[in-house]
């Protein structure tokens, strides 16, 4: 049985994992109700997070110390697998897994799950250009982190022209979402025409933030 955790002050902490092993015991709602597996991108402090990518640190060690704490069996994402496949299931069973491959899964989560002695499995995804950032945190860094936007500005792309205006920084938030679903359908090249456009207008050398790699 899972503790009623939203009686606990650290609620608003172990809630994302409260939500999934709700899971485990409740069969109703879960085809394989004994494992679950908790995806995560980013382990660190960001300032601004608009698409909700990162855990703090002091808040994934105190998931990792819930989990352990409370007897959890954890697994690697091949068991997980190699479990579903073969419809197998280990009681409160759990695989941790990180998206994307960012600098900070080695350098801050990986010593919180080594002292819990918790395997994990980072899938890594590789950029058509490994020189630069992922593109969804080029286009935070400009629009977002920097505060400060020219008053006005048209890209070109797909033979139109996207022109926008920010003044203030929820306009530059309103932007952003835009522009990222623009880019999510595009292919490297199209998206790269953008990217040159952006810190044209934006007068900004292009550089890759060492915390930002992968």
């Amino acid at each position: 049985k899972i503790p009623n955790l939203k009686k606990l002050p650290l609620y608003p902490v172990l809630s994302p994992i409260y939500q999934s092993v709700k899971k485990i015991v409740n069969p109703k709602k879960n085809t394989h109700p004994q494992t679950i597996a908790l995806l995560y991108h980013r382990v660190t402090h960001l300032s601004d997070d608009p698409f909700q990518l990162a855990v703090s640190i002091e808040n994934f060690k105190l998931q990792m110390k819930y989990l352990k704490d409370d007897g959890y069996t954890f697994l690697h994402a091949s068991d997980l697998y190699n479990n579903l496949k073969e419809k197998k299931t280990i009681s409160r069973g759990v695989a941790i897994t990180f998206d994307d491959g960012y600098i900070d899964n080695y350098e801050n989560a990986f010593p919180i799950l080594k002292d819990y002695g918790i395997p994990a499995t980072i899938f890594i995804a590789g950029t058509e250009n490994n020189d630069f950032e992922f593109w969804w945190d080029e286009l935070v860094y400009l629009l977002i982190e920097r505060k400060a936007w020219p008053a006005s500005f048209d890209i070109t792309t797909k033979g139109k022209v996207l022109s926008y205006q920010i003044h203030t920084e929820n306009e530059a938030k309103d932007i952003l979402l835009k522009l990222h679903a623009e880019l999510k359908t595009m292919n490297f090249s199209e998206r790269e025409s953008i990217f040159l456009q952006l810190y044209k207008i934006f007068s900004i050398q292009r550089k890759a933030r060492l915390e930002y790699t992968h």
